[in-house]
């Protein structure tokens, strides 16, 4: 899997201010909200090896004023994540540290057209739905406790919680915000069952956005961070959902479909050779038409003798 980030909103009192650690200086620049991998609290820092290409590279855009149209990737095994590494300002702030620059790649943008990355896809298996209580305007979060699966970012801990945030119309907001986003509340999780009924079941997804309410939690509320309609359940590999059969399956002339399984007869051979009822009915006939013959000549015999 591939991380995104861009180096775009550089602020005082961090911009160009370095960190040291075992005798590497890493330069530290802001992970902000909005961006492709962002945690809310604390907010997280990303810290670039100093006197890298990379680092100069950033330090060019920035001079330029042009850090908002390009967007850097590299595998998520190429970071580590630090927890409340970092204080300034009664502030504390985690860090993504990038241990190679030479897998860092860059996607060129320019004023017209902002680089944008692929969304990712990830994949795991639900235990439990919880949604909390909606409010007067049928707004509500819930939760869905998954199986800890991880991002493969070093020192991460793994994912263990889904959030999802459903924000109706009518519920005000502090403003406007972006009209090419849509709110959850219009993609088909929104009253569905989908997510109530997911309990052991494994999905995926896809995703635009890592935005983390705290370092297990992953965080939904809109199109900006979740591709609607891409929730799904994980196909066997014929390409078929995975279900439970409701009923035994069907004769498939294989002596092993009954009798490897304990405590079941093998009635194979009984269904391959069903009894005809015609013989038995014509036999049984016959047989009680002579005993029927037998007791007339009988009867007349006796007569006779006296």
């Amino acid at each position: 899997m591939k991380i995104y980030f861009s180096p775009s909103f550089i602020q005082k009192p961090i911009n160009f201010a370095t960190y040291q650690e075992k005798g590497q200086e890493y330069l530290l620049f802001w992970m902000t909200a909005g961006e492709f991998l962002t945690f809310e609290n604390p907010n997280c820092l990303l810290l670039v090896p100093n006197n890298s290409t990379l680092a100069q590279q950033i330090k060019e855009l920035v001079d330029k004023d042009e850090t908002y149209y390009h967007i850097f990737a590299t595998p998520a095994e190429n970071l580590r994540f630090k927890s409340n590494f970092y204080k300034v300002k009664n502030t504390t702030f985690h860090g993504l540290i990038i241990k190679d620059t030479n897998q860092v790649g860059k996607i060129v943008g320019n004023e017209s057209k902002r680089a944008r990355p692929e969304p990712s896809q990830i994949t795991f298996k639900a235990i439990k739905w919880t949604k909390e209580k909606e409010n007067k305007w049928g707004s509500f979060i819930g939760k869905l406790e998954i199986e800890p699966f991880s991002l493969g970012i070093e020192n991460l801990p793994p994912i263990t919680r889904l959030e999802f945030m459903f924000v109706t119309k009518e519920n005000p907001s502090p403003g406007p915000g972006d009209p090419n986003v849509k709110n959850l509340t219009e993609s088909e999780l929104y009253k569905s069952n989908i997510l109530p009924e997911s309990a052991g079941k494994t999905f995926t997804m896809k995703v635009k956005k890592f935005y983390f309410n705290d370092s297990n939690t992953l965080h939904f509320s809109n199109s900006d961070n979740y591709v609607f309609g891409s929730l799904s359940e994980k196909k066997n590999q014929n390409g078929n959902q995975e279900k439970i059969p409701e009923t035994l399956p069907k004769n498939d002339n294989s002596d092993e479909s009954f009798a490897s399984k304990p405590n079941q007869i093998n009635h194979k051979e009984t269904w391959e050779k069903p009894v005809n009822w015609k013989i038995i009915l014509i036999v049984s006939g016959i047989i009680i038409g002579l005993s029927f013959l037998a007791f007339i000549i009988y009867v007349i015999t006796t007569k006779k003798k006296k």
